[in-house]
């Protein structure tokens, strides 16, 4: 079953849930995981179909790929912050984050001197903040599955919720209904003054159908990927 909807954010418990899960792993340990054949043949297509991505994926995962490894995961897609491979046994999903990614370990709100919000590329501790606090505000059961001896990568994992992305106006209703408030501001830049809701002291931008899944099993809504602040540094 999807996760229950959060009964009130908590972001210091949900750090110490995501520290507490955490080990270290080296490199050597992800690619033993990794369908290697798979992997590559998904590359190869990537790299005919659209080579500037496909590049930038390569570069992220040729690393981790050791050429006798069958295991386990398999590549499912990748986006701007993470490489996402399916984990079938456990029917969970586990994202690669870290450079050479352009966001880094991922994207994290910070004020300019300005006092302007803009979105820049997050260092590793900053970013598993970001993901402790999505944590609290929008429970997934999302844990940190690895992070590399080197701090060069981490592995993070959720539920796969099978479902479809809701309708603009679904996600609108739902975000109203747990009390956020959209927020609009033109002089923050396209996401931060299009996709931005505001709930007290928390801010979540990139809200977008893309980034919830709306389950098959019950019709509830289930953000799986928006960026998240409390504390926003300056």
């Amino acid at each position: 079953m999807p996760p229950q909807p959060p009964t009130g954010p908590n972001p210091r418990e949900a750090g110490s849930r995501i520290r507490s899960s955490a080990r270290l792993s080296r490199l050597e340990d992800f690619s033993a995981r990794l369908d290697t054949t798979q992997v590559e043949g998904e590359l190869n297509e990537i790299f005919r179909e659209s080579p500037e991505f496909g590049r930038a994926l390569s570069q992220r995962l040729e690393r981790f790929i050791d050429q006798s490894s069958e295991g386990s995961l398999e590549l499912i897609g990748a986006g701007g912050e993470a490489t996402v491979f399916a984990d079938d046994a456990r029917q969970q999903v586990i994202k690669l984050s870290g450079p050479p990614a352009r966001s880094q370990f991922g994207w994290i709100i910070y004020r300019e001197s300005d006092g302007l919000l803009s979105l820049k590329p997050g260092d590793l501790a900053s970013v598993l903040a970001r993901l402790a606090l999505f944590e609290a505000l929008f429970p997934t059961g999302l844990s940190i599955d690895a992070i590399a001896d080197d701090g060069s990568f981490f592995l993070f994992r959720q539920i796969f919720i099978a479902g479809t992305h809701p309708t603009e106006e679904a996600l609108h209703t739902w975000m109203t209904g747990h009390g956020w408030t959209r927020s609009f501001d033109s002089a923050h830049g396209k996401t931060l003054s299009t996709l931005t809701w505001t709930k007290g002291k928390f801010i979540a931008t990139d809200v977008r159908p893309e980034n919830v899944i709306q389950a098959d099993s019950n019709g509830e809504l289930y953000p799986i990927d928006f960026i998240v602040s409390g504390d926003i540094p300056g």
